[in-house]
């Protein structure tokens, strides 16, 4: 299967999961190209892809309870156009964890850090999750 992915099969399907106005340009695409076929990274993909089902089966509830009762605040920033964990992801999120906070970047797809590089909504968290980490590594 891996043999059969081209460039511009992958470039076509890896732009699918981008917001409609923040696809990837050729050079980046191509470069990501590049990432996946160095070293047969497309042939060692499916077993590594298996996290996926393994994480599935063993962590669900675990990630659920973790998530339920962490300490330190939490921030789900969510690309809605992401056809694998978008929007319905977040919505998830809303119903699973008390008091969530969630960020939806409109128009933003599975990579927000690709796609909208200068996040305001990460720097002011990240920096008020630090002084929380702190307070908890204070208190032993």
């Amino acid at each position: 299967m891996a043999r059969l992915v081209t460039e511009s099969r992958f470039a076509a399907s890896f732009a699918e999961i981008f917001g409609p106005r923040t696809q990837p340009s050729p050079s980046e695409l191509h470069t990501v190209w590049t990432l996946n076929v160095h070293n047969d990274g497309f042939r060692v993909a499916p077993k590594i892809i298996r996290y996926i089902d393994e994480r599935r089966a063993a962590a669900r509830a675990l990630g659920r309870r973790a998530l339920q009762r962490s300490p330190v605040p939490l921030r789900f920033i969510n690309g809605p156009e992401d056809p694998v964990s978008g929007r319905h992801m977040a919505e998830r999120y809303r119903e699973l964890v008390p008091n969530p906070d969630v960020v939806l970047l409109e128009g933003i797809g599975h990579y927000p850090q690709l796609e909208r590089r200068r996040i305001r909504c990460w720097r002011r968290f990240s920096s008020l999750s630090t002084v929380k980490v702190k307070e908890l590594k204070a208190e032993g």
